[in-house]
């Protein structure tokens, strides 16, 4: 039962009825995810690949196995409020992963290599 009220607005007749699928926010979401996803990665596994070619390649395998994973979460989705928790799920464990790659190459770079900065 929705309250009267300014909240009247907020309560409406898509949040208080039954929960559907959205078919089309799905395809939305996918459309957009393909080259928004390979544009990212082509842009950072360049740019590493400019300091040293196996981060590049390691950013692309990296993404290259994410991705599947992505695309396998992506598809189970139903555009219901419960995709929420899997969604975020998804969201903070790519972004740490990612911060985690980027800073195994901070690792590689300025303290595996340390050759590369004595001359």
């Amino acid at each position: 039962m929705c309250p009267t009220g300014p909240a009247t607005a907020i309560c409406s007749s898509q949040w208080a009825g039954p929960q559907r699928s959205d078919p089309r926010g799905r395809r939305g979401v996918r459309r957009f995810f393909v080259p928004c996803y390979a544009a990212g990665v082509s842009l950072i596994a360049g740019t590493l690949a400019l300091r040293d070619s196996w981060m590049g390649a390691g950013m692309l395998l990296t993404a290259t196995v994410a991705s599947a994973l992505i695309w396998r979460v992506l598809t189970r989705l139903r555009g219901a409020p419960s995709d929420y928790a899997p969604v975020m799920r998804l969201k903070y464990v790519t972004s740490g992963l990612f911060v985690a790659f980027i800073a195994a190459c901070l690792a590689f770079t300025h303290f595996l290599q340390p050759a590369d900065f004595v001359r």
